[in-house]
């Protein structure tokens, strides 16, 4: 089957849909059959799926890194404009080899930017992508205000610490004050009796 698919021109799945707020509302049903059909040229057997609305967030980095390092088995030789067999010469053959095998690398090229553009896509319409970075902001925002809760709760306790400090320090200064008034007074009443 690969054997006969590498050969005939299957265009299929090659179109690669825009960022559109279409595309952004219909997610699934715009981009999950685009990924299906780029998922038969994949190396490895376990192709993940778009998925679904209830994906987590490792679920959905598992899917945009297997995309983002897609190998694929795709070859363009069907493409190749000279035939090695109607060379009649050893360097012409070498040549037209040669020659193959660039627009083969060009086509591969193609092929790989196509694919990444489709995965970038993809990511810029994935609404999982919008609600997990609204998530993580939230958190972020909660984690900030819990900060500043904590450090307006800190510094009020300074406050009311260094206030008792000094309310604790007046009231022994005043009660040294009646100390020194009540000596200053019986020295007096000593002094007048005397």
């Amino acid at each position: 089957k690969q054997w006969y698919q590498r050969r005939v021109p299957i265009t299929a799945g090659d179109d690669v849909p825009n960022v559109t707020e279409y595309n952004k509302q219909n997610f699934y049903e715009v981009f999950g059959p685009v990924i299906d059909q780029n998922s038969q040229w994949s190396l490895t057997k376990n192709v993940p799926r778009l998925g679904s609305d209830t994906d987590t967030i490792d679920t959905v980095n598992d899917f945009y890194n297997f995309w983002y390092n897609f190998k694929s088995w795709r070859e363009y030789s069907y493409l190749d404009e000279e035939e090695r067999k109607n060379a009649e010469c050893k360097e012409e053959r070498r040549y037209i080899d040669k020659i193959n095998k660039t627009e083969r690398q060009k086509k591969k090229k193609e092929e790989v930017a196509r694919l990444h553009q489709l995965i970038n896509n993809c990511y810029a319409c994935d609404p999982r992508i919008k609600r997990f970075d609204e998530e993580r902001k939230k958190r972020k925002l909660e984690l900030k205000q819990a900060k500043q809760e904590a450090y307006r709760k800190e510094q009020e306790a300074l406050k009311l610490q260094k206030e008792e400090e000094e309310r604790i320090k007046r009231e022994a200064e005043e009660q040294r004050a009646k100390e020194k008034r009540k000596k200053y007074r019986l020295r007096l009443c000593v002094d007048t009796t005397a």
